[in-house]
């Protein structure tokens, strides 16, 4: 691991750190709301042990496609890897409350008209980094993709990829299911 890999991955522990430092002080003062669910409260209602299986083998699958992002990603996309850090670091800080609580630590309340939800700073960090990730991803996308496929060498043929992508796609929505 380089240089430069590890200074995104401080960045990615300073935001675990920082929001489990603020979800610290909620639980202290008591002025939390419990998220039992996933994602918007999804699987509620299964038994702990399977959604603790789910988080921990769904974070090390995010620790090793951070790795490999951090890793292929080209080194002229730092606030790219910066916003990538900011979403992994959240989503982990989560699945830490989700493993040890039991349920996620939500105390910022947000209104739109007459619904209230909860959030953590976890969940502002994350929407920060996906903004982030969206803006390259549709602005600076030269600087992502190579363009007229500079990049010399094809590793996978593209129908083959895409063949691939199906399949995998398919099998995760029958998982779901």
């Amino acid at each position: 691991m380089n240089r430069k890999m590890i200074n995104y991955f401080i960045v990615m522990c300073i935001v675990i750190l920082f929001d489990q430092l603020t979800k610290y002080f909620a639980l202290v003062n008591q002025a939390f709301v419990a998220n039992e669910g996933m994602l918007f409260g999804s699987f509620s209602d299964t038994s702990a042990v399977i959604r603790i299986s789910l988080i921990t083998s769904g974070s090390i699958i995010f620790f090793i496609i951070y790795f490999f992002m951090m890793f292929f990603l080209s080194d002229k996309l730092k606030i790219l890897k910066m916003g990538i850090s900011f979403l992994f670091g959240g989503a982990i800080s989560n699945a830490i409350d989700k493993v040890y609580l039991n349920f996620v630590v939500d105390f910022i309340p947000i209104s739109f008209g007459d619904y209230i939800f909860y959030a953590n700073v976890s969940d502002i960090i994350q929407l920060f980094g996906v903004g982030i990730i969206l803006y390259y991803i549709f602005l600076c996308q030269d600087d992502i993709w190579f363009p007229d496929d500079k990049r010399g060498v094809i590793l996978v043929s593209p129908s083959s990829q895409i063949k691939f992508a199906l399949k995998f796609f398919i099998v995760c929505i029958c998982s779901l299911l």
